[in-house]
């Protein structure tokens, strides 16, 4: 069952607690100003998971990762054999880069709460590179999916990406799209 984005981030939030068990270093959502408040608005935040967004995806510039990630960031949904840190995340962007050079993402919706920004997009790319061990096709492809960001301080401290890589797959003839049954 596919969760819409306010879905996701209520599922977040209520689950907070367990969270705290895998707490990045001192970066803990307990972070707040002397008033009570977190420390960036929602709409901070969101400029700032905009702005990594942009500066990564679009400009290649690998070293925003290092500017506006923590060091002991976490990236959660890296591929398996990745370390789940800022140079990890560096190594996939390169890898879409080299893959998908004129990727673009379009952000479809954001929401922000507290200290989490959550990201419904859409890209496109052209498969000009090996991807996943498949050569390139130069088929243009498209993707969906959604990034939710954990903030403190302005800065990113973690994240969690799920995508249709399913769909991209289906798209470059790596695997079979199912047939539909004729009517």
């Amino acid at each position: 069952m596919l969760l819409e984005c306010r879905d996701a981030l209520s599922f977040i939030n209520s689950a907070e607690s367990s969270f705290r068990s895998a707490e990045v270093g001192s970066y803990t959502s307990t972070n707040r100003k002397g008033d009570g408040g977190y420390s960036m608005s929602a709409e901070e935040n969101k400029a700032l998971v905009r702005r990594f967004v942009e500066e990564l995806w679009h400009a290649k510039n690998y070293r925003i990762v290092d500017e506006l990630c923590v060091p002991e960031f976490v990236a959660h949904d890296l591929p398996a054999g990745i370390a789940a840190n800022r140079e990890g995340f560096k190594k996939v962007a390169a890898v879409m880069h080299n893959a998908f050079p004129d990727i673009r993402f379009t952000t479809e919706d954001v929401i922000a709460e507290k200290d989490k920004v959550v990201i419904r997009w859409d890209s496109t790319g052209t498969h000009k590179g090996e991807f996943m061990g498949i050569p390139a096709t130069n088929k243009r492809v498209s993707r969906n999916g959604v990034t939710i960001y954990r903030t403190v301080g302005g800065k990113i401290v973690e994240w969690w990406n799920k995508s249709d890589l399913l769909a991209m797959l289906m798209q470059l003839g790596a695997i079979p799209t199912p047939s539909r049954p004729r009517q």
